[in-house]
């Protein structure tokens, strides 16, 4: 069994546990009704939860630490398999917009440059809330998606650039491969592949960028 096979039978048994249920209380009436953005507030709860219960399936588990953000949410190993986790979460009405968006361009580079790097597994929940009076009820429904990086076509990775010149990975469309519960062999790419496929991303990026500020002036 691979840590996705893993993970998907691990889950399932949580949801036959009750364990995929989180109520949180508060004294305040009416306090999570004001919440403006409820998936920006659920999300980072459904990647705690999944602190909570992780190291109990792994024979080794070591969470990021929390005073920076990190580039993986866990490293683990499973038997004689190792990887970093990536944990994300997506709302039930959210979780047909078709794009996970990953880490900088810089920290992919950097991990990938490695010879020797252990895979990175994107891992997604989908989750649904319930308001009440004075509690926020919130069931993760499904483990949506779980794939290792090198896994996702060539043709699904996209690029994007930040105010203060760093670029961002992301995937759209989400493509059929990234969902966990196919079976057989994947053809995967390799590290350098990879990194030829974010580093021509880049050059794409930057040579529209410059076509646009040519038309402008």
């Amino acid at each position: 069994m691979d840590i996705r096979e893993h993970l998907i039978t691990e889950f399932k048994k949580l949801c036959v546990e009750g364990k995929d249920i989180i109520k949180i209380k508060s004294s305040v009436s009416k306090l999570f009704q004001l919440i403006t953005n409820p998936n920006e507030f659920a999300g980072p709860i459904v990647e705690a939860w999944a602190h909570i219960y992780f190291p109990s399936f792994f024979d080794k588990y070591e969470p990021a630490t929390s005073e920076r953000q990190a580039f993986w949410d866990a490293k683990v190993q499973f038997g004689r398999q190792s990887a970093l986790l990536n944990v994300k979460a997506k709302a039930r009405d959210k979780e047909t917009r078709s794009r996970i968006n990953l880490s900088s361009f810089d920290r992919f580079l950097s991990y990938y440059s490695n010879a020797n790097c252990e895979p990175y597994y994107v891992v997604l929940f989908c989750y649904s809330w319930t308001v009440g009076l004075f509690d926020l009820t919130i069931h993760i429904e499904e483990l949506l998606y779980c794939f290792d990086l090198l896994e996702i076509p060539k043709e699904n990775y996209k690029i994007e650039g930040a105010s203060e010149g760093s670029f961002r990975i992301f995937i759209a469309p989400i493509p059929e491969i990234a969902k966990g519960n196919h079976s057989g062999e994947i053809k995967k790419n390799s590290p350098s592949e990879f990194i030829s496929i974010i580093q021509q991303l880049r050059g794409n990026y930057l040579s529209r960028k410059k076509e646009k500020r040519d038309r402008l002036r």
